[in-house]
Order: C-alpha cells, then sequence, then structure tokens
C-alpha cells in the first residue's frame, strides 16, 4: 500500500482585490468595474458532470464571454461560461480554446543522467468574494502582490499588502479544476483568508490560501522520493501501463522502484498517482468537475451546492448576486485573469 501524502499543491494564480486608494509596489493592471454578468436561470432535470454540457436544461442557459487581462507572458484569454441552477445545486459550463494543453502533468522523464519533472496541468478557477468580506474586490478584482510575476509561481507565493481597511472577516473561496483531481470528480475546493504576520518587527497583513477542512486521506500522492540528494520518482508503472495509456495509474497500477540502474534515456514515470476509493471528504469535497478537450478547446463542468453548510463556502442565494473573478493558468505560458463578474441567480426559464 502506498503510503497516504498531503494534498498535491496546484500552481493556480489568484489575484485578490485592493481597496480603492491602497499603495500598490505592483506594475500588474488594474481593471475598471465591468459589464460582465452571468445570469443562471432555474430549471430542473438530472445532470451529468462529464464536460459534454449535454442535458436539455442546459439549452435555457446563456452563454456569456469572459475576457480575461494577460498576465506573465500568456496571451489574452476568452472564456465562455454558462451557468444554470435547480433546488440545490448550481451548474457552471465554461469552454476555452488551449492550442497547448497539458493534461498529463508533471510526467518525470530519465534523460540519460537525471529524472526531471514536466509541467503542471493547465487549471480553470473562480474566486469568489464570500459575503463581500473584501473591500475592493468587486469593483477592481486585481489584488495587489508583493512579489514580482513570474510564470512559474505558486499561489502560496502570492499576498495581499497591507492595509487598514482589510480585516480578518476577509475570506474567498477558491473552486479549481485541472486533471489532477479528476481520479474521482472533484475539483479543488479552498479558501483565502486574512491572517496577520510580524515581518521586520512590524505587523503585515497577507492574505493566504488553505485547503479546506477533510476528514479523509488524500485520493491522490505525489510519486516522488529523494535518492542521493536528487528528486526522483519513488514508483514506477508495472508491466502493461505507461504514461501513454495510463496517465494517472492507481497504486496497484505502480510498484516501488528498487533499481534506477535499469532506466534508459526516454524513460517516463507517473508524478501523480491515485488512491483507489479515496474521498476528500468534509467541505473538501463540495465541487464536482469534469473537463473534456474536444477540437482544439477546453470544455469544463462544475456542480457544486447552493449552500453547502460549511462556513468556509460562499452560500448561492436565488435572486441575490455574487462577484467572483475567473483564473485560467496556462502552464505553456502564464496565467490569465478576468475582471470581476457579476452571477445572479434569476427566474426559472
Amino acid at each position: 500500500m502506498i503510503k497516504r501524502h498531503g494534498l498535491v499543491s496546484l500552481a493556480l494564480f489568484v489575484l485578490l482585490a485592493a481597496a480603492s486608494g491602497c499603495a500598490t509596489a505592483s506594475k500588474a493592471a488594474t481593471f475598471k468595474a465591468p459589464a460582465n454578468t452571468l445570469s443562471a436561470v432555474k430549471v430542473t432535470g438530472a445532470f451529468t458532470i462529464d464536460g459534454n454540457s449535454s442535458e436539455p436544461a442546459w439549452s435555457k442557459a446563456t452563454a456569456v464571454m469572459i475576457p480575461l487581462k494577460a498576465e506573465a507572458g500568456v496571451e489574452a484569454k476568452k472564456v465562455t461560461l454558462r451557468a444554470v441552477y435547480d433546488d440545490k445545486n448550481i451548474y457552471v459550463a465554461a469552454a476555452y480554446a488551449d492550442a497547448t494543453p497539458l493534461k498529463l502533468g508533471e510526467a518525470w522523464t530519465f534523460d540519460g543522467a537525471a529524472w526531471k519533472k514536466g509541467s503542471f496541468d493547465d487549471t480553470l478557477a473562480f474566486v469568489w468574494n464570500i459575503n463581500d468580506s473584501i473591500p475592493g474586490f468587486n469593483q477592481r478584482g486585481m489584488g495587489v502582490m508583493t512579489k514580482p510575476l513570474t510564470k512559474g509561481m505558486d499561489v502560496f507565493d502570492f499576498q495581499l499588502a497591507a492595509s487598514d481597511n482589510k480585516t480578518a472577516a476577509a475570506k474567498a473561496d477558491f473552486w479549481g479544476w485541472c486533471g489532477m483531481p479528476e481520479f474521482y470528480g472533484r475539483g479543488d475546493d479552498m479558501i483565502f483568508a486574512l491572517d496577520e504576520q510580524t515581518k521586520l518587527g512590524g505587523l503585515t497583513k497577507t492574505l493566504t490560501v488553505r485547503h479546506d477542512a477533510h476528514t479523509n486521506s488524500t485520493p491522490w500522492i505525489r510519486n516522488e522520493a529523494t535518492v542521493n540528494g536528487s528528486a526522483v520518482p519513488k514508483y514506477k508503472y508495472k508491466a502493461g501501463f505507461d504514461i501513454n495509456n495510463t496517465p494517472r495509474p492507481y497504486e496497484d497500477q505502480v510498484e516501488a522502484i528498487t533499481d534506477y540502474s535499469t532506466f534508459k534515456a526516454g524513460d517516463r514515470a507517473p508524478y501523480v498517482v491515485g488512491i483507489r476509493g479515496a474521498t476528500w471528504g468534509g467541505s473538501k469535497d463540495d465541487i464536482r468537475t469534469k473537463g473534456r478537450r474536444s477540437a482544439g478547446d477546453w470544455q469544463v463542468e462544475y456542480a457544486r451546492a447552493l449552500d453547502t453548510g460549511h462556513a468556509d463556502d460562499i452560500k448561492l442565494v436565488p435572486g441575490e448576486t455574487v462577484t467572483f473573478i475567473v483564473v485560467l493558468r496556462d502552464d505553456a505560458k502564464g496565467y490569465a485573469i478576468s475582471a470581476p463578474v457579476t452571477l445572479r441567480l434569476g427566474e426559472g426559464g
């Protein structure tokens, strides 16, 4: 049995709001209040989260094109969104063109002398302003960074700069999709919360991220070990499996590497290994996702309860509006991010 480790950290880019008038050391662009509005109509009928959006109820949804601002070298993108809801859940369908999909994620490759990791999966995520708790988010969306943008930055590298009008109540809900969580059809559910940290003798308020509470073990692990001071894969494919026919292997499809001298240049190993039957449990398991690639486009579906009953999730109420931003990570190039988008749960179609 493979030992279960902590969650694989998704390399996602999120820049949250800075209040109007707040000083910023970043050169990132400031968005004006957008006209973007996504209207979700109430429908009935069963939904299968498979990336196809083929259920009859989707014909009642109005598609909205959301432009994304280029950051860190990625070209400007456009994401088309549709949304519907029923008595219990909201369903969001997203589509965008991507000429450089990286669905295999971080596969290991042996170059004849050393093992090297590949790229992270491309990622599409929504970030929601819980209870309008982050000042300025609904108007500006873009956050203040304490570090320059770089292509390989992880979400943990970003912070919200100090500001007197950002309180400990500030929270954002994060819904993320990428290939890694799709072992069992779940997205990445996280919360961003304002914590206080002491730096250089002064008090600095920073926006930090943590994964929502879960009660079970991780459904996948990093396939990584350290041998003679170098990072290497811990497991290799069993006979009959390889990176092409099984890019996302489970624990019974791999075996421990006991002799690293047997590998030749070009050999590959998975970076992520799934644990059969494992689920996050708790608040971490709230979001269902599935992505499907068709004719050069990604089609991604999300489903989540209107009210999960968890304090670390945004509550969606028919007749009310909430604000979110769209974040797209193209690992081949960088990040793109939208101006704030307004979601309204309207009447039945």
